[in-house]
C-alpha cells in the first residue's frame, strides 16, 4: 500500500499487516477465537490446528516457489545468458582478428560485462537462498518456519533474483532466451 494509505488506515484504527504469517495470527486473537467458538465454527483446539495448517501451507508454497526460482535461474536463465555471452565474446574476438577498431565493438564488450555481473548475482543469490531454505526446513515450529520463509527466503531473495533475471532477459537475444519474454506475453 502507499504511504498515504498506511497513515489513513492508522487514523481509522485499521491494522496494516504486511505479511501472511502475521495476517494468519489474527485467527488466534482473543476476539476471533471467541467469535469462532461462540458461533460453533471451531472449538479453540480446532482453531489452533487450523492456524498451524495455514502456516505450514504458506511455508510449503514459498518453498515450492523458491525451488522453482532456483531451478529456472540455474537451469534455464544462466545457461542461456552464458551461451549468448559466449557468442558475443566470439564476435569481439573475430572483430579484433580482422583489425576492426575497438571503438566499434566497445558496446558489445560492455554488454558482455553487464551479463557477467547479472549472472554472478543470480548464481550467488540462488545459492544463498538454497542455504536459507535448508535452515528454514530444520525449524520445527510452524509459525517460526512460516516467518523464516517469509522474511529470510521470500523477502531476502525473490525480488533481487527477479531483478537480475529481468535485466538478463533484456540483454540476451530472443533466440537464446529459453522462456517467453514479457513483451511476448503482453502482445
Amino acid at each position: 500500500y502507499s504511504d498515504e494509505w498506511v497513515k489513513e488506515a492508522e487514523k481509522r484504527g485499521l491494522k496494516n499487516i504486511k505479511t501472511a504469517p502475521e495476517a494468519l495470527d489474527a485467527f488466534l486473537e482473543p476476539k476471533a477465537v471467541k467469535m469462532f467458538v461462540d458461533h460453533g465454527v471451531y472449538n479453540e483446539r480446532e482453531l489452533h490446528a487450523r492456524h498451524e495448517i495455514m502456516l505450514e501451507t504458506y511455508a510449503k508454497r514459498i518453498q515450492i516457489e523458491s525451488r522453482s526460482i532456483y531451478d529456472l535461474a540455474l537451469n534455464q536463465v544462466v545457461p542461456a545468458a552464458l551461451k549468448y555471452q559466449s557468442m558475443l565474446i566470439d564476435n569481439v574476438k573475430g572483430q579484433k582478428e580482422i583489425g576492426i577498431e575497438a571503438k566499434f565493438y566497445q558496446e558489445t564488450i560492455d554488454i558482455i560485462k553487464e551479463i557477467s555481473r547479472h549472472v554472478a548475482v543470480v548464481i550467488e543469490k540462488t545459492e544463498a537462498m538454497l542455504e536459507a531454505r535448508k535452515k528454514a526446513n530444520d525449524v520445527e515450529d510452524a509459525r517460526q518456519k512460516a516467518v523464516d520463509y517469509c522474511h529470510k527466503i521470500k523477502g531476502a531473495y525473490f525480488d533481487e533474483i527477479r531483478y537480475h533475471v529481468d535485466k538478463l532477459e533484456l540483454l540476451v537475444g530472443d533466440e537464446y532466451w529459453p522462456l517467453p519474454k514479457y513483451r511476448e506475453l503482453l502482445f
